[in-house]
C-alpha cells in the first residue's frame, strides 16, 4: 500500500480520537470546585482547601509597611530624616547627587567663643584692652571692665601678640591676658571679663 495513504489514514484516526476526548473544565484542572454546590459539599465532607498560590501583587502592596513604596532617597536640596531605633536621628541634607550633610548647626554657632579667628591688629591698637575689644568685634560678646582688671587692660600690647591665629576666640582672649588672669564669661548677658588667678 502506498505510504502516503497510510499516513493520511493515521492522521484521520488521531484527529477523531482527539475530538471525542472529554475536555475537563478549568476548575477541575486547578482542583477548585466548579460550582457553589460542590464547594459546599467539600466543606461538609471535611476536605481541606487547596492552596490558592501566591497572593496577587495588589494584596502584596497592601500588606507592605507604610512608606515602603515611597522613594527612600531625598531629592537634592531636601532634608531626609534617618530613622534610628529608639531615637530620632538628625536630619540629613542632600546637597548633591552623591553628597549628604547633617542638617545641624555649626559648633561655632552654638558656642560663640569657639569660633576660630585669625587677626592682625592694626597700628592704632596699642593696649591689651583695645586688642580685646578688637577681637570681640562681630562676636556678639562685649568686655565687662572691673577695677580688678583695669590695670591689665591698660598695659601695652606685646608685639608678639599683634598677630593671632588661627586660634579659637576663647583661647585668643586668654592669650592676651596671660597666665596671671582667668577668662570668665557670661553666656546669658554675653559678656567676658578677667579675674586674677589665685596664687
Amino acid at each position: 500500500m502506498n505510504p502516503l495513504i497510510l499516513a493520511a489514514c493515521a492522521a484521520l484516526v488521531l484527529t477523531g480520537c482527539a475530538s471525542r476526548q472529554a475536555i475537563r473544565p478549568p476548575e477541575a484542572a486547578t482542583g477548585t470546585p466548579a460550582t457553589v454546590a460542590e464547594a459546599a459539599a467539600d466543606t461538609q465532607s471535611g476536605a481541606e482547601p487547596m492552596d490558592e498560590g501566591p497572593a496577587p501583587l495588589a494584596e502584596f502592596l497592601e500588606m507592605a509597611p507604610a512608606g515602603a513604596g515611597n522613594d527612600s532617597h531625598a531629592r537634592v536640596g531636601q532634608a531626609a530624616p534617618l530613622p534610628v531605633q529608639g531615637k530620632t536621628a538628625p536630619a540629613v541634607w542632600r546637597s548633591g547627587r552623591y553628597t549628604e550633610r547633617l542638617a545641624v548647626p555649626e559648633p561655632a554657632q552654638v558656642d560663640l567663643l569657639s569660633v576660630v579667628v585669625q587677626v592682625t591688629f592694626p597700628p592704632q591698637v596699642i593696649t591689651v584692652g583695645e586688642a580685646v575689644r578688637w577681637l570681640l568685634l562681630r562676636s556678639g560678646y562685649r568686655l565687662q571692665v572691673s577695677r580688678e582688671e583695669s590695670g591689665l587692660l591698660e598695659l601695652p600690647l606685646p608685639e608678639v601678640h599683634r598677630r593671632l591665629g588661627p586660634v579659637p576666640l576663647r583661647a585668643g582672649l586668654q592669650l592676651l591676658a596671660g597666665p596671671g588672669y582667668r577668662l570668665c564669661e557670661d553666656p546669658v548677658r554675653r559678656t567676658v571679663w578677667y579675674e586674677l588667678e589665685a596664687s
